[in-house]
C-alpha cells in the first residue's frame, strides 16, 4: 500500500482506501478555502467532491451518475437522439472530476500531458504498451546546495585583500 513517504504509486489498486479518504478530505478542504475566496468577489461556488478514487465508484454510482446527466440533458431540452454523442463525454468528465486522488497520486490516472483527453493508461492501451517501471522526480530533487557560512568567507576575502 502506498505509504505517505513514496508519495506515488502505479495503479489505483496500491492506494489504501483511508489514504484515499484522507486526501479526499484534503482535497475538499482546499475547494472550501478557495470557495471563501470565490464569494469574496462574487463567484459562484466550486462543488465539494464526493469520491477521490475509481477504487470508489461501484457499478451503482456509474450508473446514477449516467441517469443524472441523461436527466440533466432531458432538461436541458437536448434531443434523445444526440445523447448517445453527448453522453460519452459527460461521462469521461464524471470520471475526471471524481479520481483526482488517483490522478495524483498513481501514474497510469494522470492525465497525459501531450492529449490532455486522455489518462496515461487510455494512452498507453492506445498505442498497446504498459509500464513496467517508473521513476518520480520532484523539482530540485538531487540538488545539493553548498553550505556556506558568509562570516567565515568574508574573513578570508578580507584576509586575502589585506596580504595582497
Amino acid at each position: 500500500m502506498l505509504s505517505p513517504l513514496s508519495k506515488v504509486a502505479t495503479t489505483l489498486t496500491e492506494l489504501d482506501e483511508q489514504f484515499i479518504k484522507d486526501e479526499l478530505a484534503k482535497l475538499n478542504h482546499a475547494i472550501e478555502l478557495d470557495n471563501e475566496s470565490r464569494a469574496m468577489v462574487d463567484k459562484a461556488p466550486l462543488p465539494f467532491l464526493q469520491y477521490g478514487s475509481k477504487a470508489q465508484l461501484s457499478d451503482e454510482v456509474v450508473a446514477k451518475a449516467e441517469e443524472d446527466i441523461k436527466a440533466e440533458l432531458a432538461a436541458e431540452g437536448k434531443p434523445e437522439k444526440i445523447w448517445d454523442k453527448i453522453l460519452p463525454g459527460k461521462m469521461d468528465r464524471f470520471m475526471l472530476d471524481n479520481t483526482k486522488v488517483d490522478q495524483a497520486y498513481t501514474l497510469l490516472a494522470q492525465v497525459y500531458i501531450m492529449d490532455d483527453s486522455k489518462t496515461v493508461e487510455a494512452y498507453l492501451d492506445s498505442v498497446n504498451a504498459k509500464a513496467v517501471a517508473f521513476a518520480r522526480f520532484e523539482v530540485g530533487e538531487g540538488i545539493e546546495k553548498k553550505a556556506n557560512d558568509f562570516e567565515s568567507e568574508v574573513a578570508a576575502t578580507m584576509a586575502a585583500a589585506l596580504n595582497n
